[in-house]
């Protein structure tokens, strides 16, 4: 009776791992691998900046964001060690002067108030947006949209894949698309308000995760709409019937290393049946 169970039992542990990919209706994944990493975010509520270093100017987080105090310039960093990865925070442009948000900063200039010396930059003027890298002493725009009337508050996400690529999006838009291999570290992330612009609900990851719908703005101004990751799960491929493509399923969704480990429980679960129906005869 003892051993009906012990194998009763692992073959509801079998059924039930199959099971719980079944009624998911598959497997996400980014989910699956576990690659979404949250290092660092700030959204002022308490209505103050501890982490954050003032080297110019004023800033007040009283109203629950991040905002420059009177006329600029206005510069303020944090550590952040990310190069590769995502950047989302929503920035409020006052319709005035410019902002520039370092998103990967390597040195402070000493000789210029500890404000930022290399890295890369987003530059939000009036009515453009400009991608630059800033190294020997220079500037450079590597990528830049204009049209955009910046006023109020807008949603920026930052992309960087190891390779370099890096995309920008404008609430859920993809404004720019470009690639630089200049930097691969990063030490601090920095923030300029030229005037009263404010910065709010800063997320950054050390994984690559555009929104989940992407707005691709083309040269008539139209827009066309690309999935970037489901979000129901009529859009997620559903699992596999066949058993002879349960293994490919799983490798593709889950990745080689958990795919292997599922394939050698299975494995050793049916070694185990076998022994245990064979002690039973």
């Amino acid at each position: 009776m003892s051993r009906k169970r012990c194998r009763a039992g692992l073959f509801v542990l079998v059924i039930l791992l199959w099971f719980s990919i079944v009624l998911h209706g598959g497997i996400s994944p980014i989910s699956a691998q576990g690659v979404t990493s949250e290092v660092w975010y700030d959204d002022f509520n308490e209505g103050s900046y501890i982490n954050w270093t003032v080297t110019q100017g004023l800033f007040s987080a009283a109203d629950g964001t991040l905002r420059g105090v009177g006329s600029g310039p206005h510069w303020i960093h944090r550590n952040s060690t990310v190069a590769n990865g995502t950047w989302n925070f929503d920035i409020y442009h006052n319709g005035t002067d410019h902002i520039a948000l370092w998103f990967i900063c390597n040195t402070l200039d000493q000789s210029f108030n500890y404000n930022p010396g290399e890295g890369y930059r987003l530059l939000i003027e009036r009515d453009r947006l400009k991608l630059q890298l800033a190294h020997s002493g220079s500037i450079d725009t590597i990528g830049t949209n204009y049209g955009e009337n910046f006023f109020g508050w807008w949603n920026f996400t930052v992309t960087r894949e190891v390779s370099g690529e890096m995309d920008v999006f404008i609430n859920g838009v993809l404004m720019i698309c470009t690639m630089d291999n200049t930097f691969s570290t990063s030490n601090y992330f920095c923030f300029l308000a030229q005037g009263p612009h404010a910065i709010d609900n800063i997320r950054v990851l050390n994984s690559v995760e555009p929104p989940e719908f992407t707005l691709i703005r083309t040269t008539d101004t139209t827009t066309t709409t690309t999935e970037t990751s489901p979000t129901s799960s009529t859009d997620i491929t559903s699992p596999p019937t066949n058993p002879s493509d349960i293994i490919v399923f799983l490798m593709e969704n889950l990745g080689v290393s958990v795919a292997m480990g599922i394939a050698v429980f299975a494995f050793v679960t049916g070694l185990m049946l076998r022994y245990l129906r064979h002690r039973d005869m």
